[in-house]
């Protein structure tokens, strides 16, 4: 029985000193990516070079500042109640600068998402019939709309900003709670300079809510179980969970990793008490909740219908199109979303003769297998060419972690140029009305409403002094202190370092091997490194005190 109990305390030390070694090798590849290559989805064809020298540069100056910083807050003697005070009331303000510096029309994924019951011009069908898994954010606009009509979008937004005030509190609440009130006062310090979160607040899409709801319910859950036993915050915990799993399919990683580390938590403790079952509560919840949505959701809406719906495997073959493949489609880059679709139907054509597009969504079971065949014929390709092989998933790495502001910059240029069309194309009464100026003052501002555009929105988006001297550095400062933790603990971090680590290695190989891929898919895994990469300078400093 002794023998029995040890070798299952073995397995979990194998299994955490695998998974860390695992997500090093990963943390090297995303800073060799950073160090010497740049991607711009707005130039999505090309992968650009960095030159090491002033990146390192770049870095050094960046570290400076930091350590700078730290000592001026330190020699201040503020609290860390202070500090989370200071973070949150700049949260606010700068997310809502970024609302009136970003404000525009809604486009791209969030246009289909607002209308998601209405035929969309290219798909045929309703945007929400063909991707039920968005189906969460389209009812969220509905609800919307039902309560204050449909000019309220903008609604979003604000949910946007709560959001980021949401990530600013938790990432650090989940860092000291899971070390020690050093390294939550060093996360506070970070959370300054994580503008990608702060970027995103322009696109009202579901990366920021689910991100927040996500790691709400990851703060209850760790609370549970460091620290108050109180069966509301695991319903609390799996509720949120559940929320964000019905927003944002990809939370799924989350849950898998919760339930890991729980599972490896009960073989490392050797008990399975009523404490340790009550820990999965938040994983039924969630699975619960978001099946059931799924379920009675499509009764509840009239016309409604599920038989169109893009089937999962067509995103696994999406992200293996190359360009040979879709030679004469609209491509950017492996793993992206390109033209692939359109590449279908037209082998579905191929075999049918002139069908229409209704024709060929009604047609599951051929879809199906065109997508089957084809990732087949892909893989054979990769296992007979492994140096192909090779290229493509390393130019996958380099769209997913290129832009060091996991698409931030990108969405705030799409939103400053949707906001430059709207100046251009809206009546002077209407532009009147979103800029609060009188109907006295129309002439004047018929005359001079091109200056009533921000320059400090042109600035933000033209200039790349963000991406060189903070956005690129602090990402490199995130991965490097996650890396050197894992190297100082010999990759032996406990089990709730790994929890964390579950969740970026998993989202991490997801997108790279088996899903599309976008750089802001990443923004859910730098948030759980950043707790890690506190630990480390937290440790790092104390040692030099001492």
């Amino acid at each position: 029985m002794e023998h029995k109990v040890k070798s299952r305390k073995n397995s979990v030390k194998y299994f955490t000193l695998v998974l860390s070694f695992l997500s090093a090798l990963a943390l090297l590849g995303i800073l060799l990516i950073q160090f010497f290559f740049s991607f711009d989805q707005a130039e999505s064809n090309a992968i650009r070079f960095n030159n090491p020298f002033f990146v390192a540069l770049s870095f050094l100056a960046f570290l400076l500042l930091q350590y700078g910083l730290h000592c001026w807050i330190e020699k201040l003697n503020l609290s860390t109640r202070t500090l989370q005070k200071i973070l949150t009331i700049y949260a606010s303000i700068f997310g809502i600068v970024i609302i009136f510096l970003f404000f525009s029309p809604p486009f791209s994924d969030v246009w289909s998402v607002i209308n998601g019951f209405l035929v969309d011009s290219w798909l045929t069908i309703p945007y929400a019939e063909y991707y039920p898994n968005n189906l969460g954010l389209v009812m969220v606009y509905q609800v919307i709309f039902k309560a204050f009509g449909r000019g309220a979008w903008p609604i979003m937004y604000v949910v946007n900003v709560l959001s980021v005030v949401g990530i600013c509190t938790f990432i650090p609440k989940i860092t000291g709670l899971l070390y020690n009130s050093s390294s939550e006062r060093i996360a506070i310090q970070l959370m300054f300079f994580a503008l990608p979160y702060f970027w995103v607040i322009s696109y009202l899409y579901n990366d920021l809510i689910s991100l927040a709801l996500v790691l709400f319910s990851l703060l209850s859950l760790l609370g549970f179980i460091k620290e108050a036993p109180k069966v509301l915050t695991l319903v609390l915990s799996g509720l949120s969970l559940g929320l964000a799993y019905i927003l944002r399919t990809n939370v799924l990683i989350f849950i898998i990793g919760i339930g890991a580390y729980l599972l490896l938590r009960a073989v490392s403790d050797r008990k399975f008490d009523v404490h340790a079952r009550l820990s999965f509560l938040p994983v039924l919840i969630a699975l619960s909740l978001n099946a059931s949505f799924h379920f009675a959701a499509p009764k509840m809406i009239s016309n409604y219908r599920t038989d169109y719906a893009q089937p999962s495997i067509s995103w696994v073959a999406m992200a293996l199109a190359d360009t040979k493949t879709l030679e004469g489609y609209r491509y950017k880059q492996p793993g992206m979303f390109n033209d692939f679709e359109s590449w279908a139907f037209d082998q579905y054509k191929k075999k049918h003769g002139q069908v229409s597009r209704q024709d060929f969504l009604r047609d599951r079971s051929a879809r199906e297998k065109i997508y089957r065949e084809f990732i087949s014929k892909r893989l054979s390709q990769m296992v007979q060419n492994p140096r192909q092989a090779l290229e493509f998933f390393g130019k996958k790495a380099i769209v997913s972690w290129g832009d060091p502001s996991l698409s931030g910059n990108y969405l705030m240029r799409q939103s400053y140029e949707h906001q430059q069309e709207m100046y251009e194309k809206l009546p002077v009464e209407s532009l009147a009305l979103i800029q609060g100026i009188s109907s006295g003052a129309l002439t004047d501002f018929e005359k001079n409403r091109g200056l009533f555009r921000s320059p400090v929105a042109a600035f933000l988006v033209k200039t790349k002094f963000l991406t060189n001297f903070i956005e690129r550095p602090f990402l490199i400062l995130i991965v490097l202190g996650t890396g050197f933790f894992l190297l100082r603990k010999r990759f032996r971090p406990n089990l709730e370092v790994c929890l964390l680590l579950l969740i970026f290695f998993g989202g991490t190989v997801f997108h790279q091997f088996l899903w599309e891929t976008q750089p802001r898919y990443f923004l859910p895994y730098l948030a759980v490194l950043l707790p890690i990469a506190s630990f480390e300078f937290s440790d790092r400093i104390s040692n030099k005190r001492k």
